[in-house]
């Protein structure tokens, strides 16, 4: 589980300059779980916009040159679209990034046999980071466009 971590009202711009007292945006908590398990999505992210750039939506104000390419939810929403090692399925598991759109993300922590699941976010609704079910993110966020997960081999 991940601790609370306050949310970064400037959601990492300027130079992210909360980052030393631990704000955290919705990306972050994805990115560190799976750093942690051993899974570089950002590196990933940064091989793949290198090879493929035509796998994303690349311009002015969204190009890797820029060190928040590798925060914003709507590449890793392209990435796990397009990249051969990645899914985009429609149900969830445990493990799995929901992606709500192209502008936020949740990591799932469970699922139970009835299908509901629970997930940990960074949302500025909450100020925080948290931990909620299925409802209450549907709720706020609208339904998943889908689950991201590393596909199996």
């Amino acid at each position: 589980a991940m601790r609370w971590l306050p949310y970064d009202p400037l959601m990492g711009m300027y130079g992210d300059p909360l980052a030393p007292w631990g704000f955290v945006v919705c990306i972050d908590v994805p990115l560190r779980a799976y750093r942690a398990a051993g899974v570089p999505l950002a590196a990933l992210l940064k091989e793949s916009a290198r090879g493929h750039p035509e796998w994303f939506k690349i311009g002015p104000d969204n190009s890797p040159d820029n060190r928040f390419f590798y925060r914003r939810v709507r590449n890793y929403n392209d990435l796990f679209r397009r990249h051969p090692a990645l899914e985009a399925a429609p149900t969830p598991r445990a493990g799995d990034l929901a992606f709500f759109g192209r502008w936020h993300i949740a990591l799932v922590t469970e699922v139970a046999g009835d299908g509901t699941w629970r997930a940990v976010e960074a949302s500025p609704r909450v100020w925080g980071v948290k931990e909620s079910g299925d409802a209450y993110l549907v709720g706020q966020w609208g339904p998943p466009e889908f689950f991201g997960r590393l596909r199996a081999r």
